[in-house]
C-alpha cells in the first residue's frame, strides 16, 4: 500500500540522476574547449570508468605478480578491470565514512605491491596528498579514481592532479550517452593500443534512457519510466545498458568495449556544459538537504558538512533500515540507491567491519544540478515521512 505524500506538499518525481533536456541538446550546436583537469592533450577520451582502470593498469605496465592495494569499500568493477589486465590485487582498510586508513594501507604493503589505488567516494577527497607521500616512499604507482569527483578539488588543485594516473566517469554527473576519461602523469607510458568509436546503437541506447529520465508523467501518463524500461531491454550485439553494469556483473560486460572511446556526442555534450554553474548547483542542493535533514529513525548523513571544492555525486545517509527507507521513499516519489551493496568475492569481508556495514546501511539521495529548492524541500520532508 502506498504511503501517503507529506501534508502539504505536492507529489514530485525526484529521479536519482539529471536527465537529457532541449536545452542540453542545444549545446550540441556549439563548440567549447575541454574543461579541467582535461585539456592536456595526452587524455584519453574512453567510453567508461571501467575501460579507464584497464587501461590505466595496462599503460603503469603491471603484469602478473605484481600488487595493486585497493581499498575495500569499492563496487567490483575495479577489481575485476585490475584482474583482467593482469595484476593481482590486495586490500586496505576504510573508516567509517569511507575515508582511507592510512595505518592499516601501510600495513598491507608488500614487496610485490607496484601500485595504490584511491577511490574519492562521492566527490569528497581522500587524504592523498598523504597518500602520495607514503607511496613515493615505497616506490609505488598511484591511480587516481575520480569516477565520483571529476570537478572536485582539494588544497587548490583538481582531483587527480596528485598521482601518476587518474580515471575519471563524467557521466556519472552529467545526462551524456557515455564517458570515461583517462589522465596519465609525465611519468607514465604512451598509450598501448588505439581505440574506436563506440557502436551507435549503444550511444542511441543511453541517450533514449537519459531522456526518459526527464520525460516525466505527462497527462498522468508514466511515460518516462515506461520509455527507460524498453530501452533498457534492447541489448544489441548481445551488450547490456551502462546502467545495469555494477558489482554484481561480471567484467565480460565491459571486455568488448575495452577499446571504445567516449562518442563525439557525449563528448561535444560535456565540453559544453556550463561546469561553474553545475558545481554550485550540486553544493547548493546538498548544503540544503544537510540543512534540513530530519535526525529521526536512526538516519544520519555519512558527511556532515560540506568542504571547500568539493563537488558532490551524491547526498549519502546511514540508515539501519535502509532497505525499508529505499521502498518508502520510492512510494513518495523520490529515487535512491542502495549503494555498492555487492561484493566483490576477492574481498575478505570479515576483516573490513567497517566496509560491510556501509555496504548494508549505505542509501544516496539525489543531488543533481536537474533539481530545484523545492524539489529538495520535498525530498528532506519525504525522508522525515518515511524514517518515521
Amino acid at each position: 500500500m502506498t504511503r501517503p505524500v507529506p501534508r502539504g506538499v505536492a507529489r514530485r518525481q525526484i529521479p536519482l540522476e539529471a536527465g537529457l533536456t532541449w536545452p542540453t541538446l542545444a549545446r550540441l550546436l556549439g563548440r567549447t574547449p575541454p574543461p579541467v583537469p582535461f585539456q592536456d592533450p595526452q587524455v584519453e577520451w574512453l567510453f567508461c570508468g571501467s575501460v579507464g582502470l584497464f587501461r590505466a593498469a595496462r599503460r603503469l605496465g603491471l603484469r602478473s605478480g605484481d600488487v595493486v592495494l585497493l581499498p575495500a569499500y569499492n563496487c567490483g568493477s575495479e577489481i575485476d578491470a585490475i584482474l583482467a589486465a593482469g595484476a593481482d590485487v590486495a586490500f586496505y582498510a576504510v573508516g567509517h565514512d569511507g575515508r582511507a586508513d592510512l595505518s592499516d594501507l601501510a600495513r598491507r604493503w608488500t614487496p610485490r605491491a607496484k601500485a595504490v589505488l584511491v577511490i574519492h567516494h562521492f566527490g569528497f577527497p581522500q587524504p592523498i596528498a598523504a597518500i602520495v607521500e607514503w607511496a613515493r616512499s615505497r616506490g609505488l604507482w598511484v591511480i587516481e579514481d575520480c569516477a565520483h569527483s571529476w570537478l572536485s578539488r582539494s588544497e587548490g588543485r583538481p582531483l587527480g592532479t596528485f598521482g601518476d594516473i587518474a580515471v575519471f566517469s563524467p557521466r556519472k554527473s552529467l545526462p551524456i550517452p557515455d564517458g570515461g576519461a583517462l589522465l596519465p602523469g609525465p611519468s607514465v607510458g604512451a598509450t598501448a593500443s588505439p581505440l574506436e568509436p563506440p557502436d551507435w546503437r549503444h550511444c542511441l541506447r543511453e541517450l533514449i534512457d537519459s531522456a526518459g529520465r526527464s520525460a516525466g508523467r505527462p497527462f498522468g501518463l508514466p511515460l518516462g519510466g515506461a520509455l527507460r524500461r524498453a530501452v533498457r531491454r534492447w541489448s544489441p550485439g548481445g551488450l547490456k545498458p551502462l546502467s545495469r553494469l555494477g558489482s554484481q556483473e561480471d567484467f565480460a560486460s565491459v571486455a568488448p568495449r575495452l577499446n571504445w572511446r567516449m562518442s563525439g556526442v557525449a563528448r561535444r555534450l560535456l565540453c559544453a556544459t556550463d561546469h561553474d554553474e553545475l558545481v554550485r548547483r550540486r553544493r547548493s542542493n546538498f548544503s540544503l538537504l544537510l540543512e534540513r535533514l530530519p535526525r529521526c529513525g536512526g538516519l544520519r548523513p555519512l558527511f556532515d558538512e560540506l568542504p571547500a571544492g568539493v563537488c558532490p555525486l551524491y547526498f549519502p545517509v546511514v540508515s539501519e533500515a535502509r532497505d525499508a527507507l529505499h521502498v518508502r521513499l520510492g512510494e513518495h516519489g523520490v529515487d535512491s540507491h542502495r549503494f555498492w551493496r555487492w561484493s566483490h568475492s576477492a574481498i575478505p569481508a570479515a576483516e573490513h567491519p567497517n566496509v560491510a556495514a556501509l555496504r548494508s546501511q549505505l542509501l544516496v539521495l539525489p543531488i543533481h544540478q536537474g533539481l530545484g529548492q523545492e524539489d529538495v524541500s520535498f525530498m528532506a520532508e519525504a525522508v522525515g515521512a518515511a524514517a518515521r
